[in-house]
């Protein structure tokens, strides 16, 4: 159930147990809101196609993108290989 014009909406595995149209109606309906959402999911598409922002929790340190999903892991991959990279430095 989705609160109508929500201020900021808190979404644990929105697309958990749903089938295909169901997740396409969330997407549509979340899509059209004009409110912040914190989505946390492991559903990639679904997060590729939602997001504007992503926020990393990482050893108790939280990293902010301000690029959607799409772009994480290309980021995430590059911040691995400098902390890698400087941990040999050292």
């Amino acid at each position: 159930m989705l609160a109508p014009k929500p201020d900021i909406l808190l979404l644990d595995e929105p697309t958990n147990h749903l089938d295909l149209p169901a997740i396409e109606w969330l997407q549509a309906e979340l899509n059209s809101l004009r409110s912040a959402m914190v989505l946390i999911s492991h559903d990639r598409r679904f997060l590729s196609d939602l997001t504007r922002a992503t926020v990393w929790l990482d050893c108790g340190l939280t990293r902010r993108l301000d690029k959607g999903f799409s772009a994480f892991e290309a980021r995430r991959d590059t911040v691995l290989e400098e902390e890698e990279r400087d941990c040999h430095k050292l």
